[in-house]
């Protein structure tokens, strides 16, 4: 799903307020979700937040390839010449979630 960078802002703050460390985003591999804490305290690098489960960087967590894991997220965000695949929302995600990590 392509969204403008724009409106995911605007669909992030109304689901958590403004300040994206606040923010929640689903693994699609393995449907953790996880705010830029997370990713923090996992050790992965800033780039990483919304893009790779924090699970990596972390014994026992995600196993699946970087590559892959870019190749599922289902969030485009587009912003001037870039284009952004990330983590959907945890809470009222943009997509439809899959059944194994509903509810």
């Amino acid at each position: 799903m392509n969204i403008s960078y724009d409106d995911w802002i605007a669909q992030g703050s109304q689901r958590y307020g403004k300040n994206m460390r606040h923010w929640k985003f689903r693994c699609p591999a393995c449907g953790r979700v996880a705010t830029a804490t997370d990713w923090e305290q996992a050790g992965a690098p800033e780039s990483a937040i919304a893009r790779t489960c924090p699970g990596r960087w972390q014994h026992g967590g995600c196993s699946l390839p970087h590559e892959a894991q870019q190749a599922l997220n289902p969030i485009q965000v587009v912003r001037d010449d870039e284009t952004r695949a990330v983590f959907d929302f945890a809470d009222h995600p943009l997509t439809p979630t899959p059944p194994e990590h509903a509810g």
